[in-house]
This record gives structure tokens, sequence and C-alpha cells, in this order.
């Protein structure tokens, strides 16, 4: 069967309402107690064991229902520093985290902060294969380690030590991994079509705008 005793539920006619009782046996197999009083509704009618509350239940057919997700989510953003951080939780359960860090030159604005890592929170993971630019120019120039750290070493003759991106280039993903101090930090190797030249930045620092 798709819904339980105690599913809320949707029908298309009365609102929404709980599943009281089931009865396989039946065409109208589940009994619902809807939220809101209508005088066409009844107590169950006399079928079955269950009795409901008066003009507020109706057998339903399955396909006439449909399930309203118990689930909670909920958005946490807060700042330690410079560095702001939102949180996707789900019946208090973490399910994601995005980060955003303020350049040490720059003045801390927290609602720009609060947008960049509300919409990183709810966009895809950056993959091998993507265009991106990088705004702010914010890239490692002298991390040249990180190409031995996760075995992508084909790239790191096309790396110049010292060498920053371009804002308004479109370069493409070329490898994707994490810094070797910080875990939670995505690092993305991306290639300048043109010179071949690789770069190496965080993700944090990247705008998608191709595949």
């Amino acid at each position: 069967m798709k819904f339980k005793v105690g599913d809320r539920v949707n029908h298309g006619s009365f609102g929404e309402g709980k599943i009281i009782a089931i009865e396989s046996s039946l065409s109208l197999q589940y009994l619902v107690e809807f939220d809101k009083e209508d005088s066409i509704l009844h107590n169950g009618n006399g079928v079955g064991t269950v009795i409901g509350k008066s003009k507020h239940c109706w057998w339903c057919y399955e396909h006439g229902l449909q399930l309203i997700s118990n689930s909670k989510q909920e958005v946490h953003i807060y700042v330690n520093g410079k560095i702001t951080t939102a949180i996707l939780k789900e019946n208090g359960k973490v399910l994601k985290k995005s980060e955003a860090k303020c350049s040490p030159s720059d003045e801390f604005n927290f609602e720009e902060g609060a947008k960049l890592v509300f919409g990183r929170l709810f966009k895809r993971d950056i993959r091998v294969g993507d265009i991106v630019k990088a705004p702010g120019r914010r890239n490692y120039p002298y991390y040249s380690s990180w190409f031995k750290e996760t075995k992508n070493e084909q790239f790191e003759s096309h790396f110049v030590n010292g060498s920053e991106v371009d804002s308004a280039t479109e370069y493409e993903v070329v490898a994707v991994g994490k810094h070797a101090l910080a875990e939670n930090i995505t690092v993305l190797a991306i290639q300048n079509p043109y010179t071949t030249q690789v770069f190496v930045i965080d993700e944090s620092y990247v705008e998608r705008v191709g595949k």
C-alpha cells in the first residue's frame, strides 16, 4: 500500500487531513479525517471499526490522495570572523554545508556573504568539464604541490608559480580534489583553453557558467 495510518495527505476536494483507517478489501481503502468540516463528510459511515470526527471523514481512493511530507528543512547562516557559513538541515540532520571567505583586504559584508553561501548551498557541485569564471581572482598561485597530493600530475607542467587568474576569462575544470591542510575545502584545477595554462583555486571562488 502507498499510505499508512497516520500519514498526512491532501485531497483535491477536501484539502488536508490524516488517514485514520485502512480497509484493504474495499476499493475506497482509506478513511481520511480532514481538517476542515464539510456537510457532505461523515464520521466513517459505519464502515469498519474506526469512528472519526463527525462531518470530517471520507473514504478515499489511493489515486485521489497525495502524501504531505513530514520532513522539516531549515537553513542556518552564521559568521565566524570573515567566514560566512550556511548549513542545510532536515529534521535536525545536516545535509549540506557551504562557506564563503572574505579576503583580508576586503571589508566584510554579511548580506553579500549570506547571498553567496545560500546560493552555493543549492547549486550542484562543480565537476570536471564544467566551464567557470573566477570573478574574485583568488587562486592559489604557489600551490604546485596540490597536483601530486591529488594524483593529478599530468597538469602540473601547465602550472606557473606566481600567476593569477583573469576574472574575465572562462576556464575549463580539468581536475577536482581536496586541500591537503583543510579537508572541507574543495580545490579545482582550471585551464585556460587558449594558453593551456592551469591554475589552482578554491571552488568557492568560482562560478559555473556552462558545461
